[in-house]
């Protein structure tokens, strides 16, 4: 698939570096303590590992348009910049390169609904219907309702797509699918199985509640995220598409250019109804604090509702949860990893959060290959210092 500035000086507990060397004087924003200053040795051996995840992917050409991966763990972050913002410029991404994260939307989302739990506007047994109005009708399985907790947890019985989505363009498959279409497609749906028992992914499910959310609080998606969410996390960056897109990346806005997984030209994504399933653009700057919240959420509503999203709800196979919004391992009763993927037509991002090592990885790539692998791979890699 832009708030407060408080000024966070790269010390040498940041390392900051490309294949193309770049100096990047601050993270222009950050609620949280500055991380502690390591050793060069310790911040070295994370870029080298880093390196030998992409620079090779690069330099062999599997990989095109631009990448940046962010790495903290115990407080030290290490920034890694691949590729260039648009093909033939000499623009290397930096903090502030723009990229659609896709369904990393949905935990936006998601903590939206937990932090309207929290202040008693919804709960998460509430079906959906009660809070979208007379007006729809949303299907239903042997007298059990969708609630508010089965949309976030991909549990709701709604499948993946709607079945009336017919986009203009292909190539931007969101950007004309209305209200008008979501409740129609809503009213003529037949569920295939019971509510609530089964995961099945769905971003017709996240672009149902996204929509829900904003119709309860009356005010749009994107100023709810902007309000509650990233104006609060500093993450100034951050939006919701203010008007569509049509250019294939932009050097002069910073604006990574998007690719098919083919490496082929890709074109930007814009959202209507269904952008809780996954309209927002960010930065690795805000992503990153995004991150960090996420290790040591702040002692705000905002800080319960990143908890409230990190728990398990739903068991999908033996140590697989899923939480709200959050994919999870569970192991001896504690979470282990939180992680989830987005991809849009030309991005792909990732996010990997491992709490008992203090450890987030944070991906964003201007070609719509997944790295989740690699993100992983990076984590274990890290967290094995923890036992040396």
């Amino acid at each position: 698939m832009h708030f407060e500035n408080s000024g966070w000086a790269l010390r040498t507990g940041v390392k900051l570096s490309c294949v193309v060397a770049i100096l990047v004087p601050h993270l222009r924003a950050t609620p949280f303590p500055e991380p502690q200053s390591g050793s060069a040795s310790e911040q070295s051996s994370v870029e080298k590992r880093i390196d030998a995840v992409f620079a090779e992917q690069f330099a062999s050409g599997a990989r095109r348009g631009a990448l940046c991966v962010g790495v903290v763990h115990h407080g030290e972050v290490t920034l890694r910049f691949f590729g260039r913002v648009t093909e033939g410029s000499e623009r290397v991404p930096d903090l502030d390169t723009e990229y659609e994260i896709g369904s990393l939307t949905k935990l936006f989302t998601a903590t939206l609904l937990a932090m309207d739990v929290d202040a008693g506007r919804a709960a998460l047994d509430q079906p959906v219907s009660d809070v979208l109005g007379e007006a729809w009708s949303v299907p239903s399985k042997s007298d059990r309702r969708i609630t508010l907790l089965d949309l976030a947890t991909h549990t709701s019985a709604l499948p993946r797509m709607p079945r009336n989505i017919r986009p203009k363009n292909r190539l931007d498959p969101y950007a004309d699918y209305s209200v008008d279409l979501l409740r129609d497609e809503l009213s003529n749906l037949e569920l295939r199985w019971p509510i609530g028992e089964r995961y099945v992914y769905s971003n017709l499910g996240y672009g149902l509640l996204g929509h829900a959310l904003a119709t309860a609080s009356q005010t749009s998606l994107g100023e709810r995220y902007a309000t509650d969410i990233t104006k609060p996390l500093g993450m100034s960056a951050t939006h919701v598409s203010r008007s569509p897109r049509n250019a294939e990346g932009d050097e002069q806005a910073n604006i990574a250019q998007p690719h098919f997984p083919n490496g082929v030209r890709a074109h930007p994504w814009n959202f209507d109804v269904l952008a809780g399933a996954g309209a927002i653009r960010s930065t690795l700057g805000d992503m990153m604090r995004f991150a960090r919240a996420q290790l040591d959420p702040p002692k705000t509503r905002l800080g319960r509702a990143m908890r409230s999203t990190q728990e398990p709800r739903h068991q999908i196979k033996n140590a697989s949860w899923v939480g709200l919004g959050w994919h999870m391992l569970r192991k001896d009763d504690r979470v282990s990893s939180l992680e989830h993927s987005g991809r849009t037509g030309g991005y792909a991002s990732e996010i990997l959060i491992l709490p008992a090592h203090d450890l987030a990885v944070v991906i964003l790539a201007g070609q719509a290959s997944g790295a989740m692998t690699e993100a992983r791979r990076l984590a274990t890699e890290c967290s094995l210092e923890d036992r040396k």
